[in-house]
């Protein structure tokens, strides 16, 4: 019997923007995007948000740099 993975999806914010104007943002795709990534599945999160790799180096090289 296969384990099924957890369903993390039901825990993530809604998109602000796109609750209140029906527009999505700039940022929208990047929690879907990044838990894929969490799963493996690498092409996944970039078709999701192709900025996902970029944000996170980004993010990583900061958070190093303040250290």
């Amino acid at each position: 019997q296969k384990e099924k993975p957890l369903d993390l999806e039901k825990y993530m914010l809604p998109c602000l923007s796109k609750t209140l104007f029906g527009m999505e943002c700039l940022g929208c795709g990047f929690q879907r995007g990044f838990l894929l990534l969490l799963q493996g599945d690498f092409s996944g999160a970039f078709n999701m948000y192709p900025a996902i790799f970029t944000s996170l180096s980004l993010w990583l090289r900061r958070a190093t740099l303040s250290c």
